[in-house]
């Protein structure tokens, strides 16, 4: 299974090194200093966990992917401001999401979604929500 950025052997390893990892993986090109994160297509059934390390993404694309659940780590890219979720088998979105206080954006079309968190209404910045597609 691609990009599973909690393997055993990955523990103890930098920041740098786990991107290299990644990157060779999944044939992308992310840096420590991304502000953008596009791992459209990559296969991925789960969000690799190094992603929630990179403080200064404004934007992440994980469309077109079969990714279950998005992780509450979310919440820790304070800096996100376009999430891209499109085309996978995401059931909800965790409520975390509603503590990226920067969010304009949730592009979410095509999944399984039957739910939306409550609290998305306090996303001050949040212009744009497309949910179309899914079981709501």
């Amino acid at each position: 299974e691609k990009a599973r950025g909690s393997d055993a052997g990955r523990r103890g390893m930098g920041l740098a090194d786990e991107l290299a990892v990644l990157n060779e993986q999944l044939d992308a090109d992310l840096a420590e200093d991304a502000t953008e994160v596009d791992l459209e297509e990559k296969g991925l059934s789960e969000v690799p966990p190094v992603v929630f390390q990179l403080g200064e993404v404004e934007s992440l694309v994980l469309d077109s992917n079969s990714i279950s659940r998005l992780p509450d780590q979310v919440s820790q890219l304070s800096q996100l401001q376009e999430l891209h979720v499109r085309g996978n088998k995401l059931r909800e979105l965790p409520d975390t999401v509603c503590n990226v206080g920067k969010l304009q954006g949730i592009f979410a079309e095509r999944n399984l979604l039957s739910r939306l968190p409550e609290a998305l209404g306090r996303l001050s910045e949040l212009h744009g929500l497309v949910v179309n597609h899914n079981a709501l």
